[in-house]
């Protein structure tokens, strides 16, 4: 049965270890909560009906050459030949659109006012601006929120 130096020597090893990592605990609390600005966020559901005139294509293809002729936009004739559109007819359709909204919780914000409109690009929404996971490292939403700003971002 091992000694009582050794138990000791176990107990103060634990005890350091244990402050060790409360500290460490407290580091990245402070660390985080540091990194991340105030802020104030509002969803919104916009709904949107839109009308638009579309034109009529006409022609139909019997063949490839029907085709090519359409495309030879460069021949002589094409502004007598050429007639791809048969009418106009207007479709209309409705939409939601979803926004958030953000701006700092400082009443006193340098730029509080102006407001960054963020439009995602193809295949994406509008947590392209503000992911779920690392939001210190990869918020636009943060580091415009920490820059005094407002953001109204939206996917359509």
């Amino acid at each position: 049965m091992p000694g009582p130096q050794v138990f000791s020597t176990i107990l103060a090893l634990t005890m350091k270890l244990s402050v060790f990592f409360a500290i460490l605990l407290l580091v990245m609390l402070v660390s985080a909560t540091a990194t991340t600005p105030a802020k104030s966020c509002q969803d919104f559901n916009i709904p949107v009906t839109v009308t638009s005139k579309n034109y009529i294509f006409g022609p139909r293809f019997d063949d490839d050459f029907d085709l090519v002729d359409l495309t030879d936009l460069n021949s002589r004739t094409a502004d007598i030949t050429l007639h791809p559109f048969t009418g106009v007819e207007n479709q209309t359709g409705s939409y939601t659109i979803s926004a958030t909204f953000c701006t700092p919780r400082d009443d006193h914000a340098p730029k509080k006012d102006p407001v960054l409109l963020l439009s995602h690009g193809l295949n994406f929404d509008r947590s392209y601006w503000n992911p779920g996971a690392h939001l210190e490292t990869y918020s636009f939403v943060d580091f415009a929120i920490g820059k005094g700003y407002s953001t109204f971002s939206m996917t359509g």
